[in-house]
This record gives C-alpha cells, structure tokens and sequence, in this order.
C-alpha cells in the first residue's frame, strides 16, 4: 500500500494589532516632523523668488535713475482703464472709483502709458515707470505668496503709519490715511510736493488705484505681531479682507525742499528718501514686501538702496519702516 504525503501549509507571518498601531504612530510622528520641514523649503524657495524679483528691481531702477536723473514716481504704476479712444493716443487712463471693478485693463494688458497734466503747458505722455521701460514682464512685481490671482483686481492704499504723510494729517492705525492724487503748490508755505504724473485737474484729490497681485508698489499691512490686519487695525485672517498700504514712494513727504521736509519732532531733514539726490544708500529704502508674513510668515523682505535685500521681524518694521531703517 502506498503511503500517503502529508504538506505542511505554513502562514505569512502577520502584524499584530499592536505592530500595526506601532507602525501607524511612527508614521504620523514622522509626517508631523516632515511637514513643517516641506512647508518651510517650499516658502524659502517662494522667498527667494521674491528676492531675486528685488534684486531685478534695484538693477532697473539704477538704470532709470541713470537715464532720467531720478527716481521713478511708481515702480509698476497704477490700475488703468481703457479710454475708448482710437486717437490721440494713448488709450488707457488711470483707473477712477467709477471704474471699479468692471472697466480695468488687467495688469496682462496695461501698457502704463496715459497722458499726464492734459489740458495744461506742460502736458505729456507718461513713460515714468520701471515697467513698460526698463522691465518687460509684469511678473517681476508678484509675489509667490500673494493669494490674489485676478488681474484686474484693484484697490485703494493707504500711506503707512508713520509715514509723515500720514503723522502730518493725524492718521492712526484705526484711522488710515488714503493715497490721493496731489499737485504741487508753491503758494502755500510749506510747499507742497505734488505728482509729477498727475493725468490731469479731475484727478485732485481722489483715490490711486493699484492692482492687488502688484507686490513690490504696495502690500496687506501687518502690525507688530506679524498679523494682516483690516482697515481699522483689528487683525484678520489670512486671504481676508487685507487693508493695502504703499510701500514704494520717491517722496514720503509731499515737502518741497530740505529745510521745510522734516521730521515732526525735530528739524533734521528726512534725507532717507529717494528724491533726494544722494540718500544714504544702506539706510534708504526702495520698497518692502509683507506678503509672505501675511501668510503666516513672521518676516518682512525689504530692498536697500544699496542693493541689498534683507528680513526684518514684524515688531521691527512698525517702527523702522518706511523711513527709520538703520
């Protein structure tokens, strides 16, 4: 009689329910260490975009100082709207208050070429601005970290705090004082500073319109903990609603001359402005970026006139900026 085989059927070893939860806590310890680690790479690398689109703004606007003799009155410019016009040229306008939000050119499109002081003796064609000149691609301007992402999307801004446009006429953190279009006025004393590129009268006294994904001209403002904050100074969340101040002006002052422009307490002239013919390079600033502490990111990135880019803290740049830096 044959005998009969017999086959021993061995089992896959198999994890436990202890392994298994063992594995899974390893591996939310390691993505709660990883994580964080990804997140701060990927906004170091958004930062250093920013960076590098500062450095593009110093080299240009060396070279429009260079050509013009000075500084210009806004790096990108302002919202624009189409004139409807096909002759004269140019066909586009700043964009006014009855403009918003339907009748904007996106920053795509804008040319950045109107006229200026129409109707007056000294009526032009506006070239002031780095883009359009000396930079082609709009981009240049953005941010990484800027969540707007409608191009024609605009808003009023606001002089900061301490800024002396905004000390002189009482402006507080509860009480922003808004950009308007000025003239200039010799008949007052002091003098009175206006915008060289002011379109034309109807413009006096009414908001600038610039557009939001526009980084580098103005920015969410931040208070000193590093939180975005609204209009009226309460902090907001972040994508809320931002209240925008400017951060790049060649005049934070409105003051023509040195022995009128000074500062409220004392009578040293504010020489840390890029109107003034030879500022100190390494205290003035040409423009500020909060976007990325808007996000969370407690740093502000800031261009020096001397080139050189650095990180100030929150709690630094309420005092320090637009005018204070050392």
């Amino acid at each position: 009689m044959k005998a009969q085989s017999t086959t021993t059927v061995r089992r896959a070893p198999a994890f436990t329910l202890i392994e298994l939860l063992v594995v899974i806590a390893i591996i939310a310890i390691l993505a709660a260490i990883l994580l964080p680690v990804f997140a701060l790479v990927r906004e170091n690398g958004r930062q250093t975009s920013t960076f590098t689109n500062m450095h593009n703004i110093y080299v240009n606007a060396k070279t429009f100082y260079e050509d013009e003799g000075h500084f210009p009155a806004s790096l990108f410019g302002y919202a624009t709207s189409p004139t409807g016009a096909l002759s004269p040229l140019p066909p586009e306008r700043p964009a006014k208050a009855a403009d918003v939000p339907n009748n904007i050119i996106p920053i795509d499109q804008a040319k950045e070429f109107f006229y200026t002081n129409f109707g007056s003796p000294i009526q032009d064609k506006n070239r002031g601005f780095l883009y359009g000149e000396q930079i082609k691609d709009y981009r240049t301007f953005l941010s990484d970290d800027n969540q707007i992402n409608n191009k024609s999307a605009v808003t009023v801004a606001y002089w900061p705090v301490n800024s002396l446009v905004s000390l002189r006429a009482g402006g507080t953190i509860s009480n922003r004082i808004p950009v308007l279009w000025t003239k200039s006025d010799a008949s007052v004393s002091p003098k009175i500073y206006g915008d060289n590129d002011l379109p034309d009268p109807t413009y006096i006294g009414t908001p600038k319109y610039f557009y939001v994904v526009d980084s580098m001209d103005i920015g969410p403002t931040i208070n000193s903990s590093g939180r975005p904050v609204d209009c009226a100074g309460n902090p907001i969340n972040v994508g809320g609603n931002y209240c925008y101040e400017l951060h790049y002006s060649p005049d934070w002052t409105h003051r023509l001359g040195a022995a009128e422009d000074t500062e409220l307490a004392n009578t040293n002239p504010v020489v840390t402005q890029l109107k003034y013919k030879f500022p100190p390079s390494e205290r003035t600033i040409i423009t500020y970026v909060t976007a990325h502490a808007a996000l969370g990111n407690p740093q502000i990135l800031i261009l020096l006139l001397s080139g050189t880019a650095r990180k100030i803290a929150p709690i630094d740049s309420a005092t320090l900026l637009p005018l204070n830096y050392k």
